[in-house]
């Protein structure tokens, strides 16, 4: 399994759990209320409808992710002539980079006195 197989998986499981609160929301707004216990129902609902959407939506896309072939990407077929104008690029790239070096580290001057004992 991957990480993706993996995440869709504690995804659903998610969804799962969330089901049955969320309905029981649902059924509580369908209630005659008081009116500050339905703007607190109404409340939770819409944290469970945000967190429901952003699972399903997240689910999706990691479903795409997966159907694309993650985690692997194929290695694209060229002519050979593409290849070779990419090796010779990559030459003269190589050779560029051979034109530059890291600066040394800098000094901070820092030294260290005479340690001294705890009092």
């Amino acid at each position: 399994m991957s990480a993706v197989t993996d995440a869709i998986a504690e995804i659903d499981a998610q969804l799962a759990t969330l089901g049955p609160e969320y309905e029981g929301l649902k059924d509580y707004a369908r209630l005659n209320i008081h009116p500050d216990t339905m703007a607190a129902v109404q409340a939770a609902l819409a944290v469970y409808d945000r967190r429901v959407g952003l699972l399903a939506t997240n689910r999706d896309l990691l479903n795409r992710l997966r159907d694309d072939g993650h985690p692997t990407l194929a290695v694209q077929p060229v002519t050979a002539s593409v290849l070779a104008d990419l090796q010779d690029n990559q030459a003269t790239i190589t050779a560029a980079l051979a034109q530059f070096t890291a600066d040394p580290a800098a000094s901070l001057g820092l030294t260290a006195g005479t340690p001294e004992g705890k009092s």
